[in-house]
């Protein structure tokens, strides 16, 4: 599912919602990407998280995407963002090059 087809099931959502027909949003779903290579600048677009997004708005979730690696969160923040909203799945994966960062992150998450 490309931008634009993602832009037009939305608004198709957001139609059939006003005419009121019972669409239901089935979960509220968070993706993290986690950092990588601290010490060098971001240079990938998740592509993976991309992916998994595209689907799961497909089948009706609603998904948002907490890109660390882009915007360099720390650890400590990510048990915030994760807070802010009632998530009904968190969900997080990396390389094992990652491993530090996603074991301190779900610390954060369960908390």
């Amino acid at each position: 599912m490309n931008v634009k087809e993602c832009a037009d099931y939305e608004r198709a959502h957001r139609e059939r919602t006003a005419a009121g027909e019972d669409v239901r949003v089935m979960a509220r779903i968070l993706l993290i990407n986690p950092v990588v290579r601290e010490e060098d600048v971001p240079r990938h677009i998740p592509y993976g998280e991309a992916l998994l997004a595209a689907i799961a708005i497909r089948d009706g979730h609603k998904v948002a995407v907490l890109d660390c690696n882009a915007w360099r969160i720390p650890v400590s923040k990510v048990g915030e963002a994760v807070l802010a909203d009632d998530w009904d799945v968190v969900a997080i994966g990396g390389l094992s090059t990652t491993y530090n960062y996603l074991k301190a992150s779900c610390k954060a998450i369960k908390q």
